[in-house]
């Protein structure tokens, strides 16, 4: 039973959210226990009352246990168990149809189209072709058709509802626990980074080659590139995926590894301009071009840390990390930074990884260079709040209140930890878990960069 609730409560259950094959096989999962508990009524009606509870479909639970209306319907009866049906789906449709006919015009008149560029709609006929006799580009093109439409639905919530980028932050933050406006009291804001994701559609943009050498995998496929990443961190989901979509409208996979849940993020390019481009190429950026280089490869496989210093002051890291063969790399990025910016930093390796790390004053002028490019919403806001410290606009007390939900716990409940999937679906709805075949390397988390 603790499985069962474990699944659906990381939305193993849903199709939209993991996949029509996985959510079958967690149906599968609902059936054995089911048989197996053949003579256990108790349990069997503890069952459905747990799923119920859970605001699982009733007609979830009539595929699971392969039972139609009528025995299931009994079988709650005998429970106690009083399940009323969800709103349909038609009345769903019919919701969101009466929203887009206040907006737009031309919804539900016939085969009308919607006004582009300043022209009145066409009507359509029978056979696809304008009334002028053209064909009407979208009639052949079903995922053009399907955009066209989630942006229509998204532009309405946004005016209508209240739904926007700014908003979607406020639930990651509360997700996680911070409060959005206590930082905004102190002149500080964290939704800054949102900002930072001007540019980033130009694929020449050098922060997609520094996010390339971090934890961006780039994969040839036939004709296509395939661009995937993932992540277990609530904050990363939402970094990853406003990432992805300044290109395109990412697909969603999620998968077990070892004992945490992973959402993985990929698209399909038909062109990946840094596709095997060696990392010597940053000694020709310009500044500019290294800072976003940089600020792409921080976001992606960085880290900023604050520590207490010999209980005086606290003072400021910048980490870049890879692979444990990839020191020369990282050698070679902190000889190209000293020469074009004059900060210095320090390679380390270990048994697992290698590092290159920014300290003290040298990380405080880094982020000044990549502050604008900055995009991670948590590695930003720290960055943030210590910048004020170090310039003396907040005390080392109010430093520690406000740094203080920004930090990681290792407690086993932090909801930054491992809450990927909680993530996503409480504040990222509108993202599917279909469309391009994505098919990950196998040595996916070993590529040395």
């Amino acid at each position: 039973m603790r499985l069962i609730e474990e699944l659906v409560r990381n939305q193993c259950h849903d199709g939209h959210i993991v996949g029509k094959e996985v959510a079958d096989k967690a149906k599968d999962a609902v059936h054995e226990l089911w048989l197996s508990n053949r003579g256990d009524d108790e349990w069997k009606c503890e069952l459905p009352r747990m799923l119920k509870s859970l605001n699982v479909t009733k007609g979830w639970i009539m595929d699971a246990l392969h039972k139609g209306p009528s025995p299931l319907n009994k079988w709650l009866t005998r429970c106690g168990i009083s399940w009323e049906g969800k709103t349909s789906r038609n009345n769903v449709i019919e919701n969101i149809e009466n929203m887009l006919k206040s907006k737009f015009s031309w919804w539900g008149q016939g085969g009308l189209k919607p006004e582009r560029d300043g022209h009145s709609p066409v009507p359509l006929g029978s056979d696809g072709k304008r009334g002028d006799g053209t064909m009407n580009p979208q009639t052949h093109n079903h995922e053009a058709r399907r955009n066209m439409l989630a942006k229509e639905i998204e532009e309405i919530l946004r005016r209508r509802l209240g739904w926007n980028e700014i908003m979607m932050d406020n639930i990651m933050w509360r997700f996680i626990g911070v409060n959005a406006n206590v930082f905004l009291d102190y002149g500080i804001d964290p939704h800054i980074w949102l900002q930072s994701l001007n540019g980033l559609g130009d694929l020449e943009n050098e922060y997609w080659f520094g996010a390339a050498n971090g934890d961006l995998y780039i994969m040839k496929w036939r004709q296509q590139f395939e661009v995937f990443t993932g992540t277990s961190s609530a904050p990363g989901v939402f970094y990853f995926l406003k990432l992805m979509e300044t290109i395109k409208r990412p697909s969603v996979k999620i998968v077990q590894i070892g004992n945490y849940i992973e959402v993985q993020f990929y698209v399909l390019l038909r062109h990946w301009p840094w596709y095997n481009v060696n990392y010597e190429a940053i000694k020709d950026f310009n500044t500019n071009g290294l800072a976003r280089y940089l600020a792409g490869l921080l976001d992606t496989d960085g880290s900023v840390i604050s520590n207490y210093e010999e209980k005086k002051y606290y003072r400021l890291e910048i980490r870049i990390s890879a692979c444990k063969n990839c020191d020369g790399f990282l050698k070679y990025l902190r000889s190209v930074v000293y020469e074009k910016l004059g900060i210095r930093g320090n390679v380390s390796r270990s048994v697992k990884s290698s590092e290159l790390r920014f300290q003290n004053r040298q990380a405080v002028e880094l982020f000044r260079y990549i502050r604008q490019y900055v995009i991670h919403p948590l590695k930003r806001l720290r960055a943030e709040v210590y910048l004020r410290y170090y310039d003396k606009e907040l005390t080392i007390k109010e430093y520690e209140y406000l740094y203080e939900p920004l930090k990681y716990d290792d407690n086993g409940n932090d909801p930054k930890r491992n809450h990927a999937v909680d993530a996503l679906t409480q504040a990222a709805p509108q993202t599917h878990t279909h469309g391009e075949k994505f098919k990950a390397p196998k040595n996916m988390y070993e590529t040395p960069r």
